[in-house]
């Protein structure tokens, strides 16, 4: 019996790989060495061989497979390469982007606090003057409540001193028709309506009275008394003031 002649390795086939198909074609041929023995019938012959060929097809297949899946094997190895070198790529944009986004919020940090400080700052400030409006409005009130408690006290003077006008009026109209013994009606404070202490009953007593006694009665009828007048001159402008038509003697 002849032997075909053993299938080629394809050169793409790696060694080890090779080794393994040599040593199991060294085996396939043993076998067919032992089948040209003695022993064997024809058609025995013939299957065995058969069967040979069915082997030497299937390595044939395979060692194809295997060319095949080392391409591929390749293949994943050049797109993992790719793939790596790819990732690194990504990584090291995203490390700059994470660098970047860190930056912008240590950024918007600062701002931050700075827009707190000025705010707390702002509100401080809005504190500040609503406690000075505050005083402010407390001090206008105060002026407001001394306004009008002026104006109270100007409305009373100026009633006081339309009652003291009436009332000196008419006491001066009663008192120029007195004689020397009538009695004299009082006159009262121009600027309060009060009436005025020690007022002289009569024109006599008038003449009776001394100038510490007279000076009084003319501060309190608001009557200019020029300096260095003399005593019965101020009993004239008192007894002027208040009426009397009787003349005034000097005191004897």
């Amino acid at each position: 019996m002849e032997l075909d002649h053993p299938p080629t390795t394809p050169a793409n086939a790696n060694g080890p790989n090779r080794q393994v198909m040599n040593v199991a074609f060294r085996n396939i041929v043993d076998e067919m060495l032992k089948i040209q023995q003695p022993g064997f019938s024809a058609a025995e012959q013939q299957e065995i061989l058969q069967g040979m060929r069915d082997m030497r097809l299937f390595m044939n297949e395979t060692r194809v497979a295997i060319a095949d899946l080392q391409t591929n094997v390749a293949g994943l190895q050049t797109n993992l390469a790719n793939f790596q070198v790819e990732t690194r790529a990504a990584l090291a944009e995203l490390r700059t982007g994470v660098a970047e986004l860190r930056a912008d919020v240590a950024e918007l940090r600062t701002d931050l606090n700075d827009l707190q400080a000025e705010t707390h700052e702002s509100i401080a400030e809005l504190r500040r003057a609503q406690a000075e409006t505050h005083e402010s409005i407390a001090e206008l009130r105060r002026a407001q409540a001394e306004t009008h408690e002026s104006l109270t006290e100007l409305r009373t003077s100026i009633d006081n001193s339309r009652r003291a006008q009436a009332n000196n009026t008419a006491a001066i109209i009663h008192n120029s028709k007195c004689a020397t013994h009538d009695d004299l009606k009082p006159l009262v404070s121009p600027a309060t309506n009060n009436p005025i202490p020690n007022f002289p009953r009569s024109s006599d007593y008038i003449r009776r009275y001394t100038g510490a006694m007279v000076d009084p009665i003319l501060g309190a009828l608001e009557v200019n008394v020029p300096e260095n007048t003399l005593v019965d001159d101020r009993k004239r402008l008192l007894a002027h003031a208040i009426g009397c038509m009787d003349p005034i003697p000097p005191a004897q």
